[in-house]
This record gives C-alpha cells, sequence and structure tokens, in this order.
C-alpha cells in the first residue's frame, strides 16, 4: 500500500511538525533497538515493547548479516583454494 504524505494534509493542524515528531520517535525507537541488540547473548535476545516495524527492521538486518556471513565463507574459500 503506497502512503501519499499530502494526503488529509488539511486535516492536521501542523503537518510538519508531526511529521517531524513521527521521524524523531521512530529514530528514538531505533536506537532502542540497536542498544538491544548489542546486548545479545548466546541463548537469548529479550527487547521488551517493540513494534512490528522494529521487528520487521530487525528481521532485515539478520538476513542481510546472513548473506554476507555466506558471502565471506565463499571468499575465503576461494582464497584458501578450497571447494565448497
Amino acid at each position: 500500500m503506497k502512503i501519499d504524505a499530502d494526503r488529509a494534509i488539511d486535516d492536521v493542524a501542523e503537518p510538519e511538525l508531526t511529521r517531524r515528531l513521527l521521524r524523531d520517535l521512530r529514530e528514538i525507537r531505533q536506537a532502542k533497538a540497536r542498544k538491544g541488540i548489542e546486548t545479545i547473548v548466546d541463548t537469548h535476545l529479550q527487547m521488551d515493547n517493540l513494534g512490528t516495524m522494529e521487528i520487521t527492521e530487525i528481521r532485515y538486518l539478520d538476513n542481510a548479516l546472513d548473506k554476507l556471513r555466506v558471502l565471506s565463507t565463499a571468499k575465503r574459500a576461494l582464497e584458501l583454494g578450497v571447494d565448497e
């Protein structure tokens, strides 16, 4: 679903202020998620009160890191001349 940023702009008293506050809120929640990720231990990850947006961003990051690990392993194997 495409969200039009200018849709119903007349319904919001201060649209620019609202956008800025929502952006600030998102950045604060992202910082909270990053801080939680830094405290990952081997057995579990506990981060309370995350919304769908934060969970989706963490999953995206996890998928990207998995792909980087695969590429790194393949590169290392090529450098060592090992067939996988």
